[in-house]
């Protein structure tokens, strides 16, 4: 089973079950359904799966995968609190975002 997409190793757990696999980042695509870029993408740790997308790899992998595992980890991520996106974030998100991670001045100085 591949790491969790929230995890720090899950592009490289993509890439060395897809290796084990001897596929290619196409065949993958094609086995999985989804894009023909994003397992490189995914693989580079320029983009995370959706977990739609993250079961769908699971699937072409590790089509013998137990579903509570799966499910278990879905669960997981489910629970993980919402991450900031710094690309999408606004300054006061951002800056709300530090303060709620203990610092107890920020400003802007121009």
């Amino acid at each position: 089973m591949l790491a969790a997409p929230t995890s720090k190793t899950f592009a490289a757990s993509l890439r060395s079950a897809r290796k084990a696999k001897g596929w290619t980042q196409d065949q993958l695509a094609v086995e999985a359904e989804i894009s023909g870029v994003m397992p490189g993408r995914y693989e580079r740790g320029v983009s995370k799966p959706e977990l739609s997308t993250w079961l769908k790899l699971n699937a072409a992998l590790f089509p013998d995968a137990e579903d509570e595992e799966l499910n278990a980890v879905v669960e997981e991520v489910e629970a993980q609190p919402d991450v900031l996106d710094i690309k999408d974030a606004t300054v006061e998100q951002l800056i709300q975002e530090l303060k709620s991670r203990g610092f107890s001045s920020v400003s802007l100085a121009s």
